[in-house]
């Protein structure tokens, strides 16, 4: 079919665009005059082209569409089609409200598809913003009957997943603000307190202790090679970016990030958490195992946890029991395996799948406090060490400085 980029004007006076597949110019004008929208202009274009100059002109004054939002849209449409609303209509009482224009302006792209007859499952996949995830479940939901039951397990998926990822990035972001907060003050005394201080111990020639020399030669190299070093920084800096882009980088960054001391453990079960809850409800909604195993792939950012995930698709296929293909990844702990055994005998997978996730979940939940409660003051101490050491180290010619004088 052909499609058409629009530009209207909506019901309540607001202003969108997007472009649409229809079977002719005079069809897609009958669709927006029904939705109570005015035609601003309407023009036939390449599918390919016509979404790419669309998104690039966007871009830059659209707000992102964010987990959270995509958790709205669920929670909201599966509360309107649970009460009864037709799903149209819940979808446009649901775009007229939507204050992110971006997202605004796709659930009304939404809308004209299910007018032109397209299934709900059919207008998501059409928009990659919300993933292979969020399609599969709606279709399993359209199969089964049970829309809005998926939705709202969707919505609680998105939720939790999104609660989990602020709790490891809060635990993550003090720490860093530390550490950039320590470095800004070794700076400010090395570039500019430590010359002052050497000024003067010039000027009286008072004897110089060696930590004081060694923090003078050394703030010396500093001032002298900056630009040099900042170029250095930035190009090792730029190599780091490039390496993690590729696939390689990111699964050795992965690898390397597992090893380190509690924040490891941290991510690891945040992985463990996320792996479960997505396959737990997967398979809750009625998604054949293996589907559902690829869904799970495509939605887990760890590229260790995906490789492993792959090899025990790759068993299951082959006709492995689950639990014994999950346990010969060598990733997924034993605790783990033996829940997902349990499950697999008593035909009860999805159920201990999210209790797997709720446990892991508390057991981030615990470890970011106690990680938290640790670092505080062992930063602190850090901190006002490494500090109070530089100046004491340039107050230490000051006890022979009035012997200098006299």
């Amino acid at each position: 079919m052909p499609s058409f980029a629009y530009r209207v004007r909506d019901p309540d006076g607001k202003e969108s665009r997007g472009w649409l597949e229809a079977e002719s110019e005079e069809a897609l004008i009958e669709l927006l005059h029904r939705q109570g929208r005015v035609i601003l202009s309407l023009e036939r274009k390449e599918p390919a082209k016509s979404k790419e100059s669309t998104d690039l002109a966007l871009r830059f004054v659209e707000p992102g569409i964010r987990s959270q939002d995509l958790a709205l849209v669920a929670t909201q449409l599966s509360a309107m089609v649970d009460a009864g609303l037709p799903l149209l209509r819940a979808l446009q009482v649901l775009a007229q409200e939507m204050e992110n224009l971006k997202l605004r302006r796709i659930l009304f792209d939404m809308c004209l598809r299910l007018e032109a007859g397209s299934s709900l499952s059919q207008a998501l996949a059409s928009h990659p913003v919300f993933g292979k995830l969020f399609v599969g479940l709606a279709k399993a939901g359209e199969m089964s009957g049970k829309l809005p039951e998926t939705l709202r397990h969707l919505a609680q998926y998105l939720e939790r997943t999104e609660e989990l990822r602020r709790k490891v990035r809060s635990a993550l972001s003090y720490p860093l603000f530390l550490l950039g907060f320590s470095t800004l003050v070794v700076v400010v005394l090395m570039v500019w307190l430590i010359p002052a201080f050497s000024k003067v111990y010039e000027k009286f020639k008072a004897k110089i202790p060696g930590p004081t020399l060694l923090l003078m030669d050394l703030s010396q190299i500093i001032r002298e090679w900056a630009l040099e070093v900042l170029v250095g920084v930035a190009i090792l800096g730029a190599l780091g970016w490039i390496l993690l882009r590729s696939e390689r980088g990111r699964y050795l960054k992965d690898k390397l990030l597992l090893k380190v001391p509690v924040i490891g453990e941290i991510l690891f079960r945040t992985t463990l958490a996320r792996t479960c809850r997505t396959l737990g409800v997967l398979v809750g909604s009625g998604i054949p195992f293996l589907e559902a195993l690829d869904l799970t792939i495509e939605a887990t950012d760890h590229r260790v946890a995906r490789e492993a995930l792959s090899g025990a698709r790759k068993a299951v296929e082959e006709g492995v029991p689950i639990a014994r293909a999950f346990e010969e990844t060598r990733f997924f702990p034993r605790m783990l395996i033996s829940m997902i055994a349990t499950g697999e005998e008593t035909g009860r997978l999805h159920s201990m799948l999210t209790k797997a996730a709720e446990f892991y979940d508390q057991q981030v939940d615990a470890s970011v406090k106690s990680f938290v409660a640790l670092l505080e003051p062992a930063m602190i101490l850090v901190l006002g060490g490494l500090v109070g050491g530089i100046l004491f180290a340039m107050y230490l010619p000051v006890f022979t400085l009035g012997r200098a004088i006299r």
